[in-house]
């Protein structure tokens, strides 16, 4: 009969991958410690970079859209 491995003692697919990246960078905890307290509002800074691109990007489509098509004179005859 086949023994079943318990999963326990296997590494996530994810978790290999991540740990081989570790080894070529030559990652540590507390640079990753580090990292993190550098980077923690980074997140709130893109958001608001994002919210305001998209603000002038809606502000560009409303003026667009308000911006009258320039008026043709028609020629007509007055047959008087």
């Amino acid at each position: 009969m086949k023994k079943i491995s318990s999963r326990e003692n296997k590494p996530s697919p994810f978790l290999r991958l991540m740990k081989k990246g570790h080894g070529k960078t030559g990652y540590k905890a507390k640079n990753g410690k580090f990292l993190m307290m550098m980077s923690e509002d980074s997140h709130k800074r893109i958001a608001s970079l994002i919210r305001k691109w998209l603000e002038q990007d809606e502000k560009r489509t409303q003026n667009k859209s308000h911006r009258k098509s320039p008026k043709t004179k028609t020629l007509t005859k007055n047959y008087n």
